[in-house]
């Protein structure tokens, strides 16, 4: 029963004649391994076993291996798999490898799990060389990952956010640092430890500013070129200003999670931005809303609307302009500059504010019920940095 469940592992048996070397000490070794074959999803339900470096299955395998991972705790049914469906194109998406014409596959993965470490840290350890995250939510483990492309699933606004209860916090990290030390194992050089330097060249050559360092250690990544997109991306983020900003909304909290999209309008005087409700009556080219609002001249307005039934939002130009002779217009019939693509429902909600100067979008980072019976939620001002962002292949088992 031991040589079987040694043989479930790797070994390595070796034989040498026994001279001066070998006499009194133990050799050192070094051996290749190749991993073994992992669940490669296409869907939800259909997989295909087969060795891999695509970072989506080896992280997958982990937490579901009931021998050397976490699936004593959690199994097949506890995973939200279309996440790693979803998070699988974005490892796979060909960039440019290391400032040449050629490109590769933007992630893969090669570790050797050969110091003890909590399950979960190890998982966060490997995620986080892709700018994701396991999150658990609806019962469900789930990844999610900075990516552009994600759906817009709530918009915030004058009408469903909680006057007075909006915090808005601008920082950044105050080293400034222009330059990254980023350890890895390399396995051009047989897989050893080795070292890339990432450099902001406008601050230390163009503006000759002295080195502000920081380190960095990569789990799991063992090309140069990935290596140094990691850190170029760490590095233009410490480097960029960070936008965060709390509020607090109703029952329109209920379906969000960690790491949506989402829409928040921002306070600028007294809640006179922007306006949101419900929708009266509408059709494909127009929508009566249970509010007036008005439009000044010189500005362009969007407009947002959540289609109930489709459960699906649009956004659009707004169509309604101000008449000749007056600086605003008050009204609440209002048309997009596009019909939308679902007929405007009663029900539906909707938002308008100034084009590009009230609307943030926002990756949610907590949600939480306060004390007072509302729900607190925390997101980021969303920057993309990454190298690509593919299209989601399918996101619906990626939301609940």
């Amino acid at each position: 029963q031991d040589l079987q469940e040694a043989l479930d592992r790797a070994v390595l048996a070796i034989r040498a004649v026994a001279t001066k070397q070998l006499h009194g000490n133990h050799p050192n070794v070094t051996a290749l391994v190749r991993g073994p074959a992992v669940r490669n999803y296409t869907t939800a339900t259909t997989f295909v076993n087969t060795w891999t470096r695509v970072p989506a299955w080896g992280v997958l395998d982990y937490m579901t291996n009931s021998r050397y991972g976490m699936g004593a705790y959690i199994t097949n049914s506890d995973v939200a798999l279309q996440t790693f469906v979803d998070f699988a194109p974005i490892c796979n998406t060909l960039v440019p490898a290391g400032g040449t014409s050629a490109a590769e596959v933007q992630h893969t993965m090669d570790i050797v799990m050969d110091v003890r470490k909590p399950h979960w840290q190890w998982v966060l350890d490997m995620m986080a060389n892709y700018r994701s995250a396991p999150i658990h939510s609806n019962g469900l483990y789930k990844i999610i990952t900075d990516r552009a492309d994600l759906p817009t699933r709530m918009h915030f606004h004058a009408g469903n956010m909680i006057a007075g209860r909006t915090q808005i916090k601008i920082g950044s990290d105050p080293l400034k640092p222009n330059h990254a030390n980023v350890t890895y194992t390399n396995r051009a050089l047989s897989y050893n430890r080795d070292v890339v330097y990432v450099q902001d060249s406008a601050s230390v050559l163009g503006s000759n500013d002295p080195i502000k360092p920081f380190d960095m250690a990569l789990v799991g990544v063992t090309r140069q070129s990935e290596a140094f997109r990691a850190g170029q991306w760490e590095l233009e983020r410490r480097r960029g200003v960070r936008r965060e900003v709390t509020w607090a909304t109703g029952l329109e909290a209920v379906p969000l999670e960690p790491g949506d999209m989402v829409r928040v309008g921002m306070p600028v005087t007294d809640w006179e931005m922007g306006w949101g409700g419900r929708v009266l009556e509408g059709h494909l080219g127009y929508a009566v809303l249970d509010r007036e609002i008005t439009v000044k001249s010189g500005y362009a307005y969007d407009l947002f609307l959540w289609h109930t039934d489709a459960d699906t939002p649009e956004s659009r130009t707004l169509a309604t302009t101000v008449p000749a002779g007056v600086s605003s217009f008050t009204t609440a019939v209002v048309s997009p500059t596009a019909v939308f693509a679902y007929q405007a429902a009663p029900g539906d909600r909707w938002a308008v504010g100034i084009n590009s100067e009230d609307v943030w979008r926002v990756r949610t980072k907590s949600v939480r019920r306060s004390d007072d019976g509302f729900h607190e939620i925390t997101g980021e001002q969303f920057v993309s940095l990454s190298v690509a962002t593919p299209t989601i292949a399918s996101t619906g088992s990626q939301f609940d």
